[in-house]
Parts: structure tokens; C-alpha cells; sequence
């Protein structure tokens, strides 16, 4: 009898040490996944870049989409616009599409005259990028697709409505700033909204609404707004992407 006790004692051992050992290596493999680097995504316009940058009329700030959460998380990667410096800009973000809150962001402003692009960024942040999406459960997308206005959701339809007012003071704009999402079924509501006055010396010019994303684990949009601002010494004048969250399932935003 205590020979086998002690049989059943050393067969126990080693299955909790075997299950120790496969649930470490396999929180290894997931904590050193790494996350691939993004591809662009071309919004409203951007095939004007050419034209536009030829002229000197506008510059555009790139968009790559990386993926989402589980609970209302959306990860992206711009490529904000180099207007004089010949650097290379990137900016990774986390934004909590419930709140519009952003969660992690990491921007880079480049040194003059430097070799670099996306590719060679990337690799260099690989595995803090990827620790940090891992952080926040994002499960990166192979593919998206933008959506325009008006756009369905399971048996609802939504459209979206900008409203801009805005007056320049000087060289400063001065107004208001309001997108609203209009659901068939529940009506409309207020998902962003911002006001200028003179203090906070903002460079916007104008707003458009260049689509919208879902994400693929809850009824929830990322909704692509572009801005329009004053070059830093005027033009061209550049664009900044800016993310709004929206449910599209309640009234709540």
C-alpha cells in the first residue's frame, strides 16, 4: 500500500510539473508573438496626393489600420506629414473606442536626412509594439474594408452627419465641430463634438468624413475623420486622421 501510495505521489509530480512546464512554454510563444508590420490603408483623397503635393496644396498623413479588441479597442499606425525636415514621422496608438480615450501611444519624430520608413521603424520597435498590442488583447486584421456613408449593420442602417462652423480669427480657427450617427432604427446621437475659440490657437481648417471600419467581434465602428490644418508656414496645408468610436447597437456612444 505505501509503495503505491508513493507510486501515485511520483505519477501526480510529474503530470503538475508537465503542466507547469507546457502552460509556461505556452505563455511563452504568446508573449513573444510578434506583430507584423501594417499596410496602408488609402481613405477619401488619397489618391490626389500626387497632384495635390505637386501643386502644393495639400499633404496627406498615411493610415495603416493594425486590429481590434475583444472589448472596444482599436490599434492604427500613422505616418504623420514631413512638411520641411526630410524625417521620417510615425505614431502608434491604442484608443479605447468606447471613450475615445487613447490608452498607449508612441510617436517619432525622425532625424534629418535619415534613411528611414516604415519597414526599418518597425523592426527596430517590433517587440515593444508587439508587447504593447499584446497588452491590450489586439488581434491584428489581414484585411479591411472602408466603408462609406451609408453603411449597415445586421438589419440597421446608419449614415453620418459633420456639421462644421468655423471662422478664422487671424490665422486661428474659431467654432464648432459636430458628428452625428444616424441609426434607422434608434435615431440619431452625437458621437463627437469640439469647440475652437481664440486661446486654443487651432490650426483646423476644415473636416471630412473619410468612411468607416467595424470591428469584427462586437457592433462597433471606427469612424475616420480627416482634418484639414494650416501648414506650418502655410501651404500646403497637411491632414491629421482622427479616430471616433461609436456602438451600433444603443443610443450610448
Amino acid at each position: 500500500m505505501l509503495i503505491r501510495k508513493k507510486y501515485n505521489f511520483a505519477v501526480l509530480f510529474v503530470l503538475v510539473l508537465y503542466v507547469g512546464v507546457f502552460a509556461g512554454n505556452a505563455q511563452t510563444r504568446r508573449s513573444n508573438s510578434l506583430y507584423s508590420e501594417p499596410a496602408r490603408l488609402r481613405l477619401k483623397g488619397d489618391y490626389k496626393t500626387v497632384k495635390e503635393e505637386e501643386n502644393a496644396v495639400l499633404l496627406r498623413e498615411k493610415f495603416y489600420p493594425i486590429g481590434w479588441s475583444k472589448d472596444g479597442k482599436f490599434a492604427f499606425y500613422v505616418e504623420p506629414v514631413d512638411e520641411a525636415c526630410g524625417c521620417y514621422f510615425a505614431q502608434l496608438v491604442i484608443q479605447d473606442l468606447r471613450t475615445d480615450k487613447i490608452l498607449w501611444e508612441k510617436s517619432y519624430d525622425g532625424k534629418e536626412e535619415k534613411e528611414e520608413n516604415l519597414q526599418t521603424y518597425w523592426k527596430q520597435n517590433r517587440k515593444e509594439f508587439s508587447r504593447r498590442l499584446a497588452q491590450y488583447k489586439i488581434v491584428a486584421e489581414k484585411k479591411f474594408t472602408l466603408l462609406d456613408s451609408p453603411f449597415s449593420f445586421q438589419n440597421d442602417s446608419f449614415s453620418l452627419d459633420l456639421t462644421q462652423n468655423l471662422e478664422f480669427e487671424d490665422i486661428f480657427s474659431v467654432g464648432n465641430v459636430n458628428l452625428r450617427l444616424i441609426s434607422k432604427a434608434n435615431g440619431a446621437k452625437t458621437i463627437y463634438e469640439e469647440k475652437y475659440v481664440s486661446k486654443d490657437y487651432s490650426s483646423l481648417q476644415s473636416a471630412e468624413i473619410s468612411g468607416s471600419l467595424q470591428s469584427p467581434f462586437e457592433p462597433r465602428a471606427a469612424i475616420i475623420m480627416v482634418e484639414m490644418h494650416r501648414g506650418w508656414e502655410g501651404p500646403p496645408n497637411i491632414t491629421r486622421i482622427r479616430i471616433i468610436g461609436a456602438s451600433l447597437k444603443n443610443q450610448i456612444k
